[in-house]
Parts: C-alpha cells; structure tokens; sequence
C-alpha cells in the first residue's frame, strides 16, 4: 500500500511449518507481520516490521522486529 512517493506498508501473513523429525502440522507458527518500506535514497530501501508469532489453537504468543534493506539495481521501465 503507497503511503507517499517514498513510502509504503507492507502486511504479511505466513505460516511456518517445523520440518524437525517427529513433527505435525500442529506444531507450526502463524505469523502476522507489519512492514513499511522507507526510501532512504533513489535506489536504497530501509525496512523495519514487527510481528506476532502463535501455535493455533495454544496460548502464548510473541512479539518479533526485523530491520532490512532493500536495493533496486537498474532503472525501471516505464
């Protein structure tokens, strides 16, 4: 979603399923995540987000932060 010329927000849902030994589907994390892409300069991309991470169905849950770059090599075609 552009939030200006230099800006936008990002929402990510994800499931992560385990692929240790012995594990079921029940034992993966949903995660819902909040990003904003932030244009430092033309082609460099700051990217910070936070989240929330639970086993369905089980309490308990928590928070996570992330900080990214992104770098755009080229000029796009218009």
């Amino acid at each position: 979603m552009p939030l200006g010329q230099n800006a936008n927000l990002t929402f990510t849902p994800k499931y992560m399923i385990s692929l240790r030994e012995g594990s079921e589907l029940g034992d993966s994390f949903l995660g819902l995540n909040l990003g904003a892409g932030i244009g430092i300069m033309d082609n460099l991309n700051a990217r910070p987000e936070v989240g929330l991470m639970f086993v369905p169905g089980e309490q308990g849950s928590f928070f996570n932060f992330g900080l990214g770059a992104s770098w755009v090599f080229g000029k796009a075609e218009n």
